[in-house]
């Protein structure tokens, strides 16, 4: 049976720990790129949106 020691472990966890710590922030920051990219593009399409549905106003008088 492959026995390890306590220390391995112990450190294994805090390698473990470490990598999440780092990991964490960057998920952070990456959502809210994302949800302001969301935003925006939201934002674009309404314009969009209003601007195909003018001609169609015009052409309907």
């Amino acid at each position: 049976m492959n026995e390890v020691s306590i220390g391995q472990v112990v450190e294994r966890i805090e390698a473990a720990l470490a990598r999440l710590d780092k990991a964490i922030p960057e998920t952070v920051e990456q959502r809210a790129r994302d949800a302001r990219l969301r935003t925006t593009v939201e934002h674009a399409l309404g314009e969009l949106d209003e601007l195909l549905a003018k001609p169609a106003a015009r052409d309907q008088r």
